[in-house]
């Protein structure tokens, strides 16, 4: 009885500590040293909120981009804005599920290239700088943007020019935008040779048009 009644304070004190160290995490030996899972950069930029005020602002900076304010002639304005804020949202890991095809549904055919992609991201972020989105933010957004490319840019990278694009499209196919390129090589190698040709003609012509001195008058006053 005495040697229970010895020990009973150091066995309580030893109880303590170890409801000490449990309630502080220091006695869990897998908790220690293991990186914290970050929030998803959809609560970190400031969820839903920031979203659909970036996507306020960014037909507005849009329209001054000429690189690509073309493609964004929209005929309802809100409910195009509706679709992004839901597309943004689940890129960024957010709790928004648009349809697995909306993307590439709505872009197919539009021969939109990788500079276009790019130049809609940099508006994008111009927009989340006028809402104070830290810069690292912004680039963790434009990583999450890359999954996004190919749902948006055409598979047929374009290698022509805007005009001869045009062309092609509305008279038949890229077989006429090269005919209409080799004839406008042909007329500029015909308008050349026809210089060439014109030249000494006009040399020749200039030469003869010289007068020829007249000599004086001999007749003699009556």
């Amino acid at each position: 009885m005495r040697i229970a009644i010895r020990h009973w304070p150091l066995a309580a004190a030893s109880a303590v500590l170890l409801g000490l160290a449990g309630c502080t995490g220091f006695g869990d030996a897998s908790k220690s040293g293991a990186p914290a899972t970050p929030p998803p950069l959809f609560d970190r930029i400031g969820g839903k909120p920031v979203l659909t005020a970036v996507v306020d602002d960014f037909p507005q900076i849009v329209a001054g981009d000429a690189r690509i304010n073309r493609r964004f002639v929209v005929g309802d304005m809100a409910r195009f804005k509706a679709a992004m804020v839901e597309q943004l949202c689940a890129a960024t890991g957010g709790p928004c599920h648009p349809a697995a095809s909306a993307l590439h549904d709505s872009h197919a055919g539009m021969g939109i290239s990788d500079a276009e992609f790019n130049a809609t991201v940099q508006d994008l972020r111009r927009a989340m700088t006028r809402h104070d989105v830290p810069i690292e933010l912004q680039v963790e957004f434009s990583a999450a943007m890359e999954p996004l490319r190919d749902q948006v840019v055409s598979p047929m990278r374009p290698t022509q020019s805007v005009v001869t694009q045009v062309i092609a499209q509305k008279k038949g196919g890229k077989a006429v935008a090269a005919a209409t390129s080799s004839a406008h090589k042909h007329s500029v190698v015909a308008s050349k040779a026809a210089s060439v040709k014109k030249a000494p003609v006009a040399k020749k012509a200039a030469t003869t048009s010289k007068a020829t001195p007249r000599k004086a008058s001999t007749t003699k006053d009556n």
